[in-house]
């Protein structure tokens, strides 16, 4: 496909050498019982254009250093970078240098998923994997380009807390098991629910798997099991509403491709109310997840008063958010329920507040006018003065059609 050439002639890279920040690395570390993994997108040669991120896994000798805190141990020799520390499954480090964000993550180095003290310590055998089996399909790297430019684009990349979609490690695997972007696309489109993909083969039967794997790790729409370790959903943090978005994703491409499925769209402001924030920490994972928090809040305070949404988007750049929110006027007069009959007092009281009752379905309801009856009014006069939505964003700014 055309479509697809031009994509990969856009966004593959020209290769950048990460190898003498690597070496000045283990130049500090030379005395101590480590190695140094190049991983990642980088290692694999899948990362995309302006994509300058550089995963280095700093592998502590097993033996040694199984119960010590290897983050603190490698911070001592990262120190003076003043590296910028994120909170994960383990502790590790980010530090721009030379063009590049590389990200020093603390591993003990092991050769059996079994041995792993922390998810993270797995990561070295994932790239190994993925690698394997580049050998057999020299095109694997570019089909895995495109799959990612792809997901990024529809917004839909990234196993983060706030953005519950599919992660690097998932794509790889989903290319691995389908051979190409096309046919995952092709399959993705159909799609039900609870799928489940076992590249390696591990299970026989559905219930094998139920019976290895935590059911709360089941309750996700898409099951990866992970080639490294079998009992383990890679796709545990993919949310249902990311997994319609990438089917509905996937068939729209299929019945018309474009290359401006591989290319984020801006929120466009004629389309409904904007809302404009500032997130209140410099973590991005929890920024971003108040950020999340602060948009489904309008949504749900925008529902239980009677705005029907029919669509919602949002975008950030790890501070500022713009949310897009899409929902007609509503009506002036509408019926509000109160108590049922038989609560008496409450009827009463419900009754003094307002004058036009009646009842249905054992319950008392009032013909009442709204105070409000556009969207952008709403959220402004209501939603952002609420101490809930105060406590998630640093500041908010609305504009919008509906006035």
């Amino acid at each position: 496909m055309d479509i697809l050439k031009k994509v990969l002639a856009r966004v593959t890279p020209q290769h950048k050498d990460a190898s003498p920040f690597i070496k000045e690395l283990e130049k500090r570390m030379q005395n101590i019982k480590v190695k140094l993994l190049v991983g990642g997108s980088y290692a694999k040669q899948t990362y995309l254009k302006d994509d300058f991120d550089v995963d280095v896994f700093v592998r502590f000798h097993y033996q040694t250093y199984k119960d010590q805190d290897i983050s603190q141990i490698l911070y001592s020799f990262i120190e003076d970078f003043e590296p910028v520390i994120v909170q994960g499954s383990r502790t590790y480090y980010q530090i721009e240098k030379d063009g590049f964000l590389y990200e020093l993550v603390p591993v003990l180095h092991i050769t059996e998923a079994e041995k792993a003290e922390n998810t993270m310590d797995m990561s070295p055998l994932h790239v190994h994997w993925v690698r394997q089996h580049m050998i057999d399909n020299p095109t694997l790297a570019d089909n895995i380009r495109l799959a990612k430019a792809f997901c990024k684009a529809q917004k839909v990349y990234g196993a983060e807390s706030y953005i519950q979609g599919i992660s690097g490690h998932v794509l790889d695997i989903l290319i691995v098991h389908y051979g190409t972007f096309l046919q995952l696309l092709d399959a993705v489109k159909d799609w039900e629910e609870n799928v489940i993909i076992d590249t390696e083969q591990y299970y026989t039967s559905k219930d094998d798997l139920r019976n290895a794997i935590n059911k709360a790790k089941l309750v996700s729409p898409l099951v990866v099991i992970d080639p490294i370790l079998p009992s383990r959903n890679a796709a545990a943090a993919l949310s249902q509403e990311q997994y319609e978005r990438f089917k509905e994703a996937a068939r729209a491409f299929l019945d018309k491709p474009s290359e401006t499925f591989f290319e984020k769209q801006p929120i466009d402001v004629r389309e409904g109310t904007i809302i404009d924030v500032v997130s209140l920490d410099k973590r991005e994972d929890i920024a971003g997840s108040k950020v999340v928090k602060a948009l489904h809040y309008i949504l749900f305070k925008m529902k239980k008063y009677g705005f029907d949404v029919t669509h919602y988007d949002w975008e950030w750049d790890k501070k500022n958010a713009r949310f897009l929110i899409c929902a007609e006027n509503i009506s002036a007069k509408y019926k509000r329920q109160g108590p049922f009959v038989q609560q008496v007092e409450h009827v009463q009281q419900f009754k003094d507040l307002y004058s036009d009752t009646f009842e249905k379905d054992r319950r008392v309801w009032a013909r009442t006018k709204r105070e409000y009856t556009s969207p952008t009014r709403f959220i402004e006069q209501v939603v952002f003065p609420d101490p809930y939505f105060s406590s998630l964003v640093e500041e908010a700014h609305i504009h919008g059609n509906n006035s």
